[in-house]
Formats: structure tokens, C-alpha cells, sequence
């Protein structure tokens, strides 16, 4: 169980479910959005495949899986940063753990195009109390979202994403992530507590 704060209670739109086909986002309005602490539960995998987009510039591993990521990204107003722990999964998938603000989502990595695809317009979690989650694609820029997949390309050790996420409850929006970019990290912060022993990557600039 992770502990996350969600954006809850904002209903936003309407919400699409055909591939390719925006939906425009209503105006975001601040003020209107509460942020509460959330006990995030995990739904079962889901395993689709997408078209990948064209090869990446920067050279791709062979596989990403047992990498860790560093995330930075904007909730819209302010920048953020995650984490990204990469496992196997059946069908040669590959895990995301904790992509989607702090929620697991299932991928398929291509070595050949060194790309991430990352299917959407599909449930990804069950929230404690508001129910399924839904994950779409966010194109931020022109306040629209879609059942679009999420393509992330590999560029040496950063991760781009052609989309951010969009995640929804019935009671309005819960995941709101724009430009979001990984990077492997060069660092690690480790501290106790209790009886945990807890450990985190970072990016170190100095």
C-alpha cells in the first residue's frame, strides 16, 4: 500500500472511449480541487498492444526490466516528481510500477524502436473510496484527452512520453499528469523508519 495525495471530487467532462478521438477537457478551475490523502489499491493487469511509433535517436537496451526511474512531470500547476520501478509480466509485458501517479500500469516494451507503449481508456485500479480508476491519455496542451496509448521513447538513460495521464473517477479527475519525462537515476537517499528501511532514488545535479 502507498500513500499518495489525489486530486478528488472535480467533475471535469464527459468521458471517451474511442481510440483517436479527443474529448476537450473543461477548464481546469484550481480552487475547486481538494487534495486528501489516499490508500491506493492495485487491480488486476491488463495486457494490450499498440503501434509503436518511429525509432528513438539514442540507444535502447535490450530490456529495461530491474530499472528504476526517476519522473518529473506537472500536475498543472506545479512540477512533481515520481518513481518508476520496471518488472516482467506475463506475456513478454513489462510493469510500471507506480507510473501513474503512484498506480502500477501494465506496457510493452520494444527494443527494436527503443519505445514504451503504454495502452489507455481502460481501468488500472480500484480506489478505497471512489471506485475504479480509468486511465487515458492527456494531451495538455490542447486540454483534450483520449483512449489513445501513451508512448514513451528511450533516448540513453531518459524516458519521453508523447502523453501525460489522465485518470478518472466517477467523482471527477484523480491523476493529472502533464510532460512527464524519466531518467535513471544517479542516486539514492536510505533512511529508517521504525522497523522499515526505506530507500529512494534521486536525480543529483551538484
Amino acid at each position: 500500500m502507498r500513500k499518495i495525495y489525489s486530486i478528488a471530487i472535480a467533475a471535469l467532462c464527459a468521458f471517451s472511449a474511442t481510440a483517436g478521438n479527443f474529448t476537450e477537457l473543461k477548464e481546469l478551475n484550481r480552487d475547486t480541487l481538494k487534495l486528501k490523502n489516499s490508500t491506493l489499491e492495485y487491480a488486476p493487469a491488463f495486457s494490450v498492444v499498440a503501434k509503436a511509433p518511429a525509432k528513438a535517436t539514442g540507444s535502447a537496451p535490450a530490456t529495461i526490466v530491474g530499472n528504476s526511474y526517476v519522473t518529473v512531470y506537472s500536475d498543472g500547476e506545479i512540477k512533481c516528481n515520481g518513481f518508476i520501478d520496471v518488472k516482467a509480466a506475463a506475456n513478454d509485458s513489462i510493469t510500471l510500477e507506480g507510473f501513474a501517479g503512484g498506480y502500477d500500469v501494465k506496457a510493452k516494451y520494444d527494443a527494436a524502436t527503443g519505445t514504451i507503449t503504454i495502452p489507455t481508456g481502460i481501468v488500472i485500479a480500484k480506489h478505497s473510496t471512489y471506485g475504479d480508476i480509468t486511465m487515458y491519455a492527456l494531451d495538455a496542451e490542447n486540454k483534450k484527452y483520449s483512449s489513445d496509448p501513451i508512448i514513451g521513447t528511450i533516448n540513453d538513460n531518459q524516458i519521453t512520453f508523447n502523453y501525460g495521464v489522465y485518470g478518472t473517477v466517477t467523482a471527477g479527475v484523480l491523476i493529472y499528469m502533464e510532460g512527464i519525462t524519466a531518467s535513471v537515476p544517479n542516486g539514492y537517499m536510505s533512511f529508517k523508519s521504525g522497523q522499515n528501511s526505506l530507500s529512494f532514488p534521486l536525480l543529483v545535479s551538484n
